[in-house]
């Protein structure tokens, strides 16, 4: 069974970037599996990856959320990076700041990326029979700065 941790805080250079990054590579080192979902509009977990303009990706986590609460089709692996040190990411940027706004009047707007992230392990786990040792103990990891963006992280658990 996947494992969704959740690293929020509102104030600013508490670690979780850094605790992001590392825990994730330290993770997909041992052989995991790791998503990790940066939900900060800055895109600092983004860009501490390598992608340094998140602003010019043509796919966001903004991207897909919109999506979903439009009851569009997606890709559960649209906009997906894969970083060379194992891990992959759903990258941040300042989109994020206009989902914020119109999450305001999105029914069950808390579920909207947790339900991102159930299709994202659909997707990884639709083949049949028992899950594999590998996949049991897959980890998505969120990193968020912004208040409203950290409680819909939270109703992830």
């Amino acid at each position: 069974m996947s494992k969704v941790i959740a690293l929020a805080n509102q104030k600013g250079g508490t670690g979780k970037t850094t605790t992001t990054v590392n825990l994730g590579i330290g993770l997909a080192m041992q052989g995991k599996r790791v998503l990790l979902v940066d939900a900060d509009a800055q895109g600092n977990l983004t860009d501490s990856l390598g992608f340094h303009e998140p602003d010019n990706l043509p796919v966001s986590l903004a991207t897909v959320l919109t999506k979903s609460m439009l009851e569009e089709p997606y890709e559960p692996d649209e906009g997906v990076l894969h970083h060379a040190e194992g891990v992959d990411l759903m990258p941040g940027n300042i989109e994020l700041s206009a989902i914020e706004v119109s999450l305001v009047n999105t029914m069950s707007r808390e579920t909207v990326l947790r339900s991102y992230i159930c299709r994202r392990r659909q997707r990884n786990y639709s083949g049949s029979g028992p899950l594999s040792a590998r996949q049991r103990n897959d980890a998505a990891f969120t990193d968020h700065s912004q208040g409203k963006a950290a409680n819909q992280s939270e109703a992830v658990h």
